[in-house]
């Protein structure tokens, strides 16, 4: 949710209304958020504008915006946009932004669309940058290691988080800074039928965008191979009373129940090869990806709640271990976010003070949602390197709670001091 709107003109590119409204139709007021249904209406009214002189492909971004805006896509839970930004619409988008001559010239036109939150994302950047720290993509700590006082910044990439997370490279653009975007590449059924939209960063790849695969392997196996896609029979098994002792059974050697057809090895050798597929495909897209990374896979969490030490002997299992797997080197995975911090803190605890908390820890969402910006302010004050994990719907549906507030109040002290 969004605690309150900036003062006008607050983290908002001059240009945000960039589209020539009706004459004579209201222009909406500059603000971080907008939350009322004639505002919304009026900036959509802007983003159609009087569709003259205008390429077919540009009025498309326009209708496409100006249609989300009036759904009130920015309200709904965020699972929900994929009703709204479907196969259809990231095909459009993937066909525009792959013919403009600058792919970033092609996102400023639904600057309009983005605009009732992109807000929020340049507070959470403004809060980094107060503390005195430098903004990188995780590439940059692949090449040189952990530095003090630097943020890496990545997002996970959801089939519902596409379309928001078009928002945030844009963002980036206006800020010249790059981060990491996490892409599920034929994870689930979802992603397999919204893959243009993964397609769509192979256009954006450069100065302020880099890519990493998204993934999952393990649970991936179980949800498109035993399970045969079905995401629904796969998540009701996995909550059902069986699935711990056919899970347990299956690592011990052999499988039993759904699992009876494979042991060990033969589930082994399956993952290790969705894995290397994933991240073969996705360098086909975007030749210069490097790692791999995926955090909270419920699989993992209830494995590792089976017996002590079971993940250790079957590392293929966890998506952060896997990457350090000798075929996972071999297909070019260089590194992963999520076993920088497992490196550097053994034990395997997150709840860290500010004086125990390992380089490269991680700031995720998860319990920090409601004071979202005043948390990572005080994570921040040791001046350690530190990761900043986000899903971009998270931050465009709500599901974050933004002080811009206290924002712009922080980065006016840096200005001063």
């Amino acid at each position: 949710m969004y605690s309150r709107l900036a003062p006008t003109g607050s983290y908002l590119k001059p240009s945000v209304i960039s589209s020539s409204p009706k004459q004579g139709a209201p222009r909406p007021a500059a603000k971080s958020g907008v939350e009322n249904s004639e505002d919304l209406t009026a900036l959509a009214l802007s983003m159609i504008g009087d569709g003259e002189a205008e390429k077919k492909s540009e009025l498309s971004l326009r209708l496409l915006g100006a249609r989300a805006l009036l759904l009130s896509y920015h309200r709904r839970p965020k699972r929900e946009l994929v009703n709204i930004f479907g196969a259809k619409v990231v095909q459009r988008l993937l066909q525009v932004i792959s013919e403009a001559d600058d792919p970033f010239e092609a996102l400023e036109i639904l600057r309009p669309m983005f605009s009732p939150w992109i807000g929020c994302y340049h507070a959470l950047l403004d809060v980094i940058q107060a503390n005195g720290y430098r903004l990188a993509p995780f590439d940059e700590y692949l090449d040189h290691g952990l530095k003090p006082h630097t943020m890496y910044i990545y997002h996970d990439v959801h089939a519902w988080d596409i379309v928001p997370a078009l928002g945030l490279a844009l963002a980036n653009k206006d800020r010249d800074i790059s981060t990491t975007f996490y892409l599920t590449v034929a994870q689930a059924p979802l992603d397999v039928e919204l893959e243009d939209g993964y397609r769509i960063f192979q256009k954006l790849v450069g100065n302020h965008v880099s890519v990493g695969l998204h993934a999952s392997p393990f649970s991936t196996w179980l949800r498109m191979s035993i399970f045969q896609g079905d995401t629904e029979g796969f998540e009701a098994w996995l909550k059902s009373e069986q699935a711990p002792n056919e899970l347990l059974t299956l690592l011990s050697g052999h499988g039993t129940g759904r699992l009876s057809a494979f042991t060990r090895d033969s589930a082994r050798a399956a993952t290790i090869d969705i894995l290397v597929d994933q991240f073969r495909k996705l360098k086909s897209i975007v030749p210069s990806i490097r790692s791999a990374n995926h955090h909270g896979d419920p699989v993992t969490v209830l494995v590792r709640k089976l017996r002590e030490g079971i993940v250790d002997a079957n590392r293929f299992v966890d998506p952060i271990l896997i990457v350090d797997e000798p075929e996972a080197r071999d297909a070019g995975i260089e590194g992963s976010p999520g076993k920088i911090e497992r490196d550097n803190n053994p034990d395997g605890s997150n709840n860290y003070l500010p004086e125990t908390r390992p380089d490269g820890a991680i700031y995720c969402e998860g319990g920090n949602q409601r004071l979202y910006l005043e948390n990572l302010n005080s994570w921040l004050a040791s001046g350690a390197p530190s990761q900043l994990l986000n899903h971009p719907a998270s931050i465009s549906n709500g599901q974050l709670t933004f002080n811009l507030e206290f924002a712009e109040n922080l980065k006016a002290q840096a200005r001063g001091s």
